[in-house]
């Protein structure tokens, strides 16, 4: 036992090494991390809070003070990643919405205060009938595009129907949302109508993804659309150069106000930089060329949160946890459940979770959040713990990987395996290329940038990848099912099996929120057994704004929201 401990001491120096060198370029910093999870929603408009006593008071109450009062004005500074795209149903732009949902509207989204809820955008309402196949959705009347043409439902049922019918595959992003859907009609102006194959509790929440936003129907050409973009939303695209900065301005006829009646948007405009190094955004960050990590700046802000926080001890920051996983190709000798088991066995996630980010993890991590971190779906920690792979006897583990692959007669010395991971986890790659050297393996170990690993996994030119997939709400819906059933747009190892693919649509159909966690449950042992998507410990991640940014908020354990819309932010300054 000594010596077992003595081992990992000496490999987690090792890897504490590689990983300080990395780190040591962005900054580095500890943390205790304390995210405030939320749960997100079935198919219904809102779920009601649980009742609970008031305490009795022991003396009078202080009064509450009146929050600031917003002011208008001000141009915010941003940061800016290049997208060859910025159509968010293109696999190449699906996250373009970090800057587009300043130009566009969604029909409805999470609410950034309670994620439990669906809000209006240009929506104003919707209803689902009893037999929970036809949603009716009512769009808000009067609503302008930015060129005068108004918004009508033709338009909302182009944007639905390029989800649900793509033109091509590079257009599939947004058509896992639509999977259920029968039908699409437009009876009048302002209403669109929805017809399911069969009830959904992931179709509502699904469309209130922030990928799904409304293009003009009367601009079908997307690049000329680029070239000159108009839409609904709070700012008005002013100017673009690819390695400068994009620039919006106020649209003066916005059509939303806030809860006090005051018109929206507060700002005059919003510059994004185009930054794509994570140290000179940090630089930009720390000297005010930059004012939020609105986006996805998470990358410059996690390993240097500790040295934000007393830089700017006013900033506002939300952590969260993030999921990764093993993904494996189906191509020989990777389509050998058993030599998928062992990896998974076999890898050490204990010391992936010490050595990333000085700690800043949550062990174990599964495919759906856990009770413990504010999922409804998750396999508690406790259930976890008990399973090979996750449990606290590592040689064990060890063991039982090395005997799955006596089993088919595979030697460990002999696998040729590369890993394929992006360069801003190279960290993480880092990690898990030791774990697999501990099981035996030797792997290749190949960074791609952003946007050339999606080519390769689509390509299929990897044997397992590490994945990062970012969650839009807290369901199985969102939570793997895209990289595992057979046709989605994830699916890039051609995997299929028909008790996963079962599970998935048992769980979906299922409204009652207690039953459908009993099935996920279920479907995640599947998962695990299945082994061709492999969780790894949750991974810390940490942004926010200065302190002078008032009124930005993020929906704490979910990697995708609407919080990069500006249209209710202000600066106080």
């Amino acid at each position: 036992m000594r010596g077992n401990r003595m081992r990992r001491l000496w490999l987690l120096a090792v890897l504490g090494t590689i990983v300080a060198m990395v780190v040591a370029a962005c900054g580095g910093g500890d943390a205790t991390a304390t995210p405030v999870p939320t749960v997100a929603p079935t198919a219904t408009q809102a779920i009601a809070p649980t009742a609970t006593t008031a305490p009795t008071p022991t003396s009078a109450p202080t009064a509450t003070p009146a929050p600031p009062e917003p002011k208008y004005g001000g141009i915010i500074q941003a940061r800016f990643f290049p997208f060859p795209s910025w159509d968010t149903y293109n696999v190449r732009g699906g996250y373009s919405f970090t800057f587009t949902n300043n130009l566009l509207n969604n029909l409805f989204h999470l609410s950034l205060e309670d994620a439990s809820v669906i809000v209006p955008d240009l929506a104003t309402s919707w209803d689902v009938s009893d037999d929970g196949t036809v949603v009716t959705i009512r769009l808000v009347q009067g609503v302008q595009w930015q060129d005068g043409m108004p918004f009508t439902s033709a338009d909302a049922l182009y944007n639905l129907d390029a989800a649900w019918k793509p033109s091509s595959p590079l257009r599939s992003w947004n058509r896992q949302f639509m999977k259920r859907v029968i039908d699409l009609q437009a009876p009048d102006d302002s209403t669109v109508q929805i017809t399911l194959d069969r009830p959904s509790a992931s179709f509502l929440p699904g469309l209130a993804t922030p990928h799904v936003l409304m293009y003009p129907a009367h601009m079908t050409d997307m690049e000329a659309w680029q070239k000159a973009p108009i839409g609904t939303g709070p700012f008005k695209f002013d100017s673009f150069s690819a390695d400068k900065s994009l620039e919006y301005v106020r649209n003066d006829n916005y059509f939303k106000k806030d809860e006090a009646g005051r018109q929206l948007p507060f700002l005059d405009g919003v510059v994004y930089h185009v930054i794509t190094d994570a140290a000179a955004a940090y630089a930009a960050f720390r000297t005010g060329r930059t004012d939020c990590g609105c986006t996805f700046d998470t990358d410059f802000m996690t390993p240097n949160r500790e040295a934000l926080k007393r830089q700017f001890p006013d900033m506002v920051a939300f952590e969260f946890w993030s999921p990764g996983y093993l993904y494996f190709n189906s191509r020989p000798p990777f389509d050998q459940q058993k030599l998928r088991q062992a990896i998974s066995i076999g890898i050490d996630r204990r010391l992936f979770a010490e050595a990333l980010q000085d700690g800043f993890t949550w062990f174990p991590g599964s495919f759906f959040y856990p009770p413990e971190v504010g999922g409804q779906f998750g396999l508690t920690t406790e259930e976890m713990l008990q399973i090979p792979g996750w449990r606290e006897d590592r040689a064990a583990d060890l063991a039982l990987a090395r005997q799955l692959l006596a089993e088919i007669n595979i030697d460990p010395a002999d696998i040729s395996l590369e890993l394929l991971a992006a360069t801003h986890f190279e960290t993480d790659a880092l990690l898990i290329d030791a774990g697999l050297r501990e099981l035996g393996i030797t792997p290749k170990l190949k960074l791609l940038p952003r946007g050339a690993d999606r080519v390769d996994r689509i390509q299929g030119l990897f044997d397992v990848s590490y994945e990062t997939p970012g969650p839009a709400f807290d369901d199985p819906a969102n939570l793997g099912a895209d990289w595992v059933l057979e046709g989605r747009s994830s699916n890039y190892g051609k995997w299929s099996d028909p008790v996963v693919t079962q599970l998935f649509a048992d769980v979906d159909l299922e409204l009652d929120t207690v039953k459908r966690v009993v099935i996920a449950k279920e479907l995640q042992r599947a998962l695990l057994d299945w082994a061709v998507m492999v969780p790894m410990p949750y991974t810390g991640r940490f942004h926010g704004v200065r302190g002078y940014v008032k009124n930005w908020k993020h929906i704490t354990p979910l990697s995708i929201d609407v919080s990069g819309r500006l249209e209710a932010v202000w600066l106080d300054r």
